[in-house]
């Protein structure tokens, strides 16, 4: 979560995460998450990819390993080969990291309210 909690300085002026909104919170959590996902999509497409050769429906091995199958996918698709899917992904995954991120940072305040009064 340390990405959602750096996600707070675009979002104000010099505040912590426990003094953003909610509202706040659901974008800073969303932001994050895009990022994230964007940065390490291109590991799940390789790692898609090597796991899904010699299954049944396709028996026939095309990579040899990861090296190999990164330079395949560059050389046939491209850049946009290894982003293959991450439209579809983010909105997959988007709003549970939103839930996630908000829900545990308000019960985070909750709880230090309750079991840590001023």
């Amino acid at each position: 979560m340390g990405c959602a909690n750096n996600a707070h300085l675009i979002l104000s002026d010099n505040t912590t995460p426990c003094k953003l909104s909610p509202g706040k919170l659901v974008i800073a959590s969303s932001v994050s998450k895009v990022v994230a996902s964007v940065m390490t999509y291109p590991h799940e497409v390789v790692r898609s990819r090597l796991q899904e050769q010699g299954q049944v429906r396709n028996s026939e091995v095309q990579y040899a390993g990861v090296v190999d199958c990164v330079k395949k996918i560059f050389q046939t698709e491209g850049l946009p080969g290894f982003y293959r899917g991450c439209a579809t992904n983010l909105l997959r995954t988007t709003p549970s990291a939103i839930i996630t991120f908000t829900s545990y940072e308000m019960i985070h305040r909750f709880l230090q309210r309750v079991i840590l009064p001023d």
